[in-house]
Formats: C-alpha cells, sequence, structure tokens
C-alpha cells in the first residue's frame, strides 16, 4: 500500500510510504519498503504528483477488485 502525506513545514513536499503487503492477517502494519520525501519546484507540481498517485492507488484497487469477482 502507499501513503502519501504533505509536509507541514513545507509546501512544496511530499513524505511517500510504499508497505510491503500483509501476508499474516493478524499482523496490521508491515515494515515500509521505501519511505522517502520528495522535494518539488513548487506547490501546484506537488499536489498533481499526490492527486497522481491517489488516482493510480485507486485504480489498482478496482483491478485487484475485479481480478477477486
Amino acid at each position: 500500500d502507499v501513503e502519501v502525506t504533505n509536509d507541514k513545514e513545507d509546501s512544496r513536499s511530499l513524505h511517500i510510504t510504499i508497505h510491503k503487503p500483509v501476508t499474516n492477517i493478524y499482523v496490521k502494519t508491515s515494515p515500509p519498503i521505501l519511505n522517502a520525501k520528495f522535494t518539488f519546484d513548487d506547490h501546484i507540481r506537488c499536489m498533481t504528483a499526490k492527486q497522481n498517485l491517489i488516482k493510480g492507488r485507486q485504480r489498482a484497487r478496482e483491478i485487484k477488485l475485479l481480478k477477486i469477482v
């Protein structure tokens, strides 16, 4: 799963955390595969990147659900 959060101090930065998929149903969280901070030229590019990541995450979830059905 992917977590995208804004940096509270810098409007041009995004914190992105990618977690390994959980294989055990009793484990709620898994260690992150990637934990990174991206800094863009301006806040508009930052928000565009955040929106694209959120849309991609939603598309990936929809594809997984379609495979189940």
